[in-house]
């Protein structure tokens, strides 16, 4: 096959066809490049003596030896296949204004955000602020609703960052901007608010009341397929267990047994 005659979209066809990686990025001559080795052997003539000795080969290969396969039913040889990369990757950005934190302990915070084109751009041409380096601040709000600020670092324009902030209970959020040289901060992001989780055991005791079955024992001794005739002085044994174990007051070891 003459590569060269072909057009793009065909190449690309062909290259699509070979499992060929990033072949939409490549130009014609590098797809004809990438191609080559899969044609080039087709077009080559293969002398005569050289097709039956291959032939010959590929029968030997194919013979399986009994003796070496005793006990197994001959099988045909498994194709592998070539597993074909993502051709569709995941992007490192998506060019959306996002940002949102999530707690991950008491003592920890995970935030992650994305700055647009255009909403930099018209920032930065907005407030005149050049290369103003982008800045994400990490707030807390005290008892008497006010804000403060407890944290911030400079950021590229999308990434991932973890706060290492000691605040059980507190409403924690973001903010991500820009600075001036002043010193000036230029919020352009504000974040989800989020409460931490406490670093004490919870004070709240569920009204769950659990079944008692002492009351129950002749049934499910029925429902078991048993009768008390069956059971004999174990029936006894079982009810007075149980009976110390459902009752409300505390049994001392001797009264349990003076009862037995």
């Amino acid at each position: 096959m003459e590569l060269n005659k072909l057009t793009k979209i065909e190449l690309l066809k062909l290259a699509a066809e070979k499992a060929i990686p990033n072949r939409t990025k490549l130009l014609k001559n590098e797809l004809i490049k990438a191609l080559e080795p899969y044609f080039s052997d087709k077009t080559k003539k293969i002398p005569a003596k050289e097709k039956t000795t291959s032939k010959t080969s590929k029968s030997k290969k194919a013979v399986i030896s009994p003796s070496s396969n005793l006990g197994y039913e001959n099988k045909k040889p498994v194709t592998i296949f070539q597993i074909k990369k993502d051709e569709y990757p995941i992007p490192e950005y998506y060019n959306m204004d996002t940002l949102v934190i999530l707690p991950v302990d008491p003592s920890k915070e995970y935030v992650y955000w994305e700055l647009s084109d255009h909403t930099i751009f018209k920032v930065r041409q907005q407030y005149k602020l050049g290369n103003a380096p982008i800045i994400l601040k990490l707030y807390k709000q005290a008892d008497d609703l006010s804000t403060n600020e407890i944290s911030s670092v400079e950021v590229s324009r999308f990434g991932n960052w973890f706060f290492d902030i000691y605040a059980p209970s507190n409403v924690l959020w973001a903010e991500l901007g820009f600075i001036d040289e002043n010193g000036v901060f230029y919020s352009v992001l504000k974040s989800n608010s989020i409460r931490m989780p406490s670093d004490k055991v919870s004070a709240v005791i569920d009204d769950e009341t659990w079944m008692t079955i002492g009351h129950n024992i002749d049934k499910l001794y029925g429902l078991s397929g048993l009768h008390k005739s069956d059971l004999g002085a174990s029936q006894t044994m079982h009810k007075t267990i149980l009976r110390q174990l459902t009752t409300v007051n505390t049994v001392s070891s001797s009264s349990f047994m003076k009862d037995k």
